[in-house]
């Protein structure tokens, strides 16, 4: 057998708050990102009275939300049609050392925009994401170690990763999505079942945040017409409940990888 390829995940400034403001707990980091939201939210108002914006607009508008700091992104037209946006690293790779490990460069985001004429909802949504990025740099991580080296375990992770982030079409009945999930992940190393419930917490999170977000500005602007997102949530979506089974999971997982390996403290 090859010996298994090692990755470091290193954030670059230009992608990256300071560490003295964003220094604290989790809530103190999530309350920073409210914050962000609340600013962005009541600058992007003054320039989209008609809900569609201009990306040059759009810009200037984050720019001078995020100031002083200078945070690399571009913007970019989505493609994919199941989606209105979407938010991801831009990221390089080079060689950690001579045994063949990389390290993986973070060097900014992504912002990935519909037609590039987009309403101020879907900005408000895909700029959450950014923020809560960059409020919890572990969001940013790439937990792919245990998968890269195991092509039969990144495909179970993209069967999971499917039924809780992108099949949202259809109600979701959660007795049968923790039957099928559960039999997935036994299927995986006890290492790669941690990495993808990991994955799956911070992105159901900020997923969370995403839709409170854009249905708080909805409601403010338009309470009846945003009804029925509020029952799609609800209905279809579930990310609340999804996140209590992945953090229990993950419970569960990080207590019997303790019984395998446990501490030499």
């Amino acid at each position: 057998m090859g010996t298994n390829v090692k990755i470091c995940n290193h954030i670059m400034p230009e992608a990256r708050l300071t560490f003295s403001r964003i220094r604290g707990s989790v809530s103190v980091r999530n309350r920073l990102a409210a914050g962000y939201n609340a600013r962005f939210y009541k600058e992007l108002n003054k320039h989209c009275p008609n809900e569609i914006c201009d990306i040059e607009q759009f810009k200037k508008v984050l720019d001078s939300v995020l100031y002083p700091d200078k945070i690399h992104y571009v913007v970019k037209n989505e493609t994919d049609e199941r989606f209105s946006g979407g938010l991801n690293s831009i990221i390089s790779l080079s060689p950690k050392n001579a045994e063949g490990d990389i390290q993986i460069n973070h060097t900014g985001y992504e912002i990935k925009i519909k037609n590039l004429h987009p309403d101020k909802y879907t900005l408000i949504h895909e700029t959450s994401h950014l923020f809560d990025h960059l409020c919890n740099p572990k969001y940013n991580i790439f937990r792919f170690q245990n998968l890269i080296n195991s092509p039969k375990d990144e495909k179970l992770y993209d069967k999971i990763n499917d039924m809780f982030l992108i099949n949202l079409n259809k109600p979701v009945k959660m007795k049968k999505l923790k039957q099928e999930s559960n039999k997935l992940l036994a299927k995986l190393s006890p290492e790669a079942a941690i990495d993808v419930l990991q994955r799956l917490r911070y992105k159901l999170t900020t997923e969370i945040n995403a839709y409170k977000n854009e249905l708080k500005a909805r409601f403010k602007d338009k309470p009846l017409n945003s009804i029925n997102l509020f029952i799609l949530i609800c209905r279809n979506f579930k990310f609340k409940s999804k996140l209590n089974y992945v953090n229990n999971a993950l419970k569960t997982q990080l207590a019997d990888a303790r019984k395998i390996y446990p501490s030499t403290d």
